[in-house]
């Protein structure tokens, strides 16, 4: 099977099989799949003691070879059915195979949709190719190709996208190495460091699990065009991974950090003054932090790495709309 499928692997991907794992399945075979093999057994049985004339005529020679061409045909099928599966696990790909001959390959990297259901275990699949990886029949294995899954950010899990990282696949003696890759602190990774110490909590994005509603801005100010904000208080959904309960939590002593934002629109109105108009102010960011300050947020919308908030202040409602690289999010005291 290995050297059919290096020969299919160079001439389909120019890809050379060097290092690989070869995941065989545990599966059993079935007790069953040499059933036609034994009623043709039974057959030659029947019909040599037919022969002997140690029973009636039941059948001629014509009819065990019918039988004989029907019970193969079943046996093909069979086997078939239940021909050798493994999984071929290389630094790129991997690689289902079927028999000998057969292999549906998928890159690790065009890995477009990941699931889970109890008929297949896990199922992956790219833009014309799928494989199922049953936990049952793989699961020596099973750990480190979810590990390769989880670094390329390929399993689709919101709360393990903090798994997504540089790393280095090698597969040595049979054993799968993955071995992470140092890389330049990023800006948001010096921007949580720089609050580190301050926060019990702090962690990049998950902002559609908070809810701003009624939570006061006790400052605001800008840090190298990061919007950073004070918050009394905010409510954190079920689904944010700081928040391990089944139910909403509200947490205080807050921060909201709006990285390297690019601002698309601030104006501000008298609420009390129906004749009142609204008033456009210059997209710099004095305009957000001179009128935000002490206010309420009284209503919020949240866009792909943009936001529309109102703000209550004083007798004035601010709009501010803007879109910005990450936002971290962090809180002291929670209840």
């Amino acid at each position: 099977m290995i050297e059919n499928l290096k020969l299919f692997m160079k001439k389909k991907f120019d890809y050379n099989l060097n290092e690989f794992k070869q995941c065989v399945s545990e599966e059993k075979g079935s007790k069953f799949q040499l059933l036609p093999v034994y009623v043709f057994i039974v057959v030659l049985i029947v019909y040599g003691i037919q022969a002997l004339d140690l029973i009636q005529d039941v059948y001629g020679l014509p009819v065990v070879i019918v039988a004989a061409v029907l019970l193969a045909m079943w046996q093909i099928i069979i086997f078939q059915k239940h021909q050798t599966q493994a999984l071929v696990v290389t630094p790129k790909y991997l690689i289902k195979c079927f028999g000998n001959k057969k292999f549906v390959v998928i890159n690790f990297d065009e890995i477009r949709r990941f699931k889970v259901n109890e008929k297949d275990g896990i199922v992956i699949s790219d833009k014309k190719s799928e494989i199922a990886i049953s936990p049952v029949c793989y699961s020596d294995d099973l750990g480190s190709i979810i590990d390769i899954l989880e670094s390329k950010g390929k399993t689709f899990d919101k709360s393990r996208e903090y798994m997504k990282r540089p790393v280095e696949i090698r597969i040595v003696k049979g054993k799968i190495i993955i071995t992470e890759l140092a890389q330049e602190e990023s800006s948001s990774e010096k921007i949580v460091g720089q609050y580190y110490d301050q926060f019990k909590m702090l962690t990049p994005g998950f902002i559609e699990d908070i809810i701003f509603m009624n939570s006061i801005i006790d400052e605001a100010f800008d840090d190298n065009n990061n919007l950073t904000m004070f918050l009394n208080k905010i409510e954190v959904k079920d689904g944010h991974p700081e928040n391990t309960g089944f139910a909403s939590i509200i947490v205080r002593e807050c921060i909201t950090i709006f990285e390297d934002i690019k601002i698309k629109s601030i104006s501000t109105k008298n609420s009390r003054d129906r004749l009142a108009k609204e008033e456009m102010l210059p997209n710099v960011m004095t305009s957000i932090c001179d009128n935000i300050e002490k206010g309420v947020i009284a209503n919020w919308k949240y866009r792909k790495k943009g936001i529309d908030l109102h703000i209550a202040a004083g007798e004035n409602i601010v709009k501010i709309s803007f879109d910005y690289k990450e936002v971290i999010i962090g809180w002291n005291k929670s209840s």
